[in-house]
């Protein structure tokens, strides 16, 4: 958060905006594809490799992780978003320098 533009063309031109939607919406649609997906998830190599009692246990103790971890980066981004182009009396220097 501590870059933001730092002239008028920046500004007004948004450069990078785009980046930061496309990351935006992939992330919302990964944190609800995983939430309705993870207890679906029945991979026969996890259930052999560690066994029918702790594959549920693993992925019932994973799945708060998973969403803590996408909605704090989608917060994370919608911030980025919106506070990136807006002027602040800190970020503007003058030009040359």
């Amino acid at each position: 958060m501590q870059r933001c533009a730092a002239t008028e063309k920046e500004r007004r031109e948004k450069p990078g905006r785009a980046i930061v939607t496309f990351l935006l919406i992939v992330n919302l649609a990964l944190w609800i594809l995983r939430t309705f997906q993870v207890k679906t998830i029945a991979l026969e190599d996890h259930l052999e490799f560690y066994g029918v009692p702790a594959w549920p246990i693993i992925l019932n103790i994973n799945l708060p992780l998973m969403l803590f971890f996408r909605f704090h980066s989608s917060v994370c981004l919608a911030d980025i978003w919106m506070a990136a182009y807006i002027a602040d009396e800190k970020s503007i220097r003058p030009v040359g320098l």
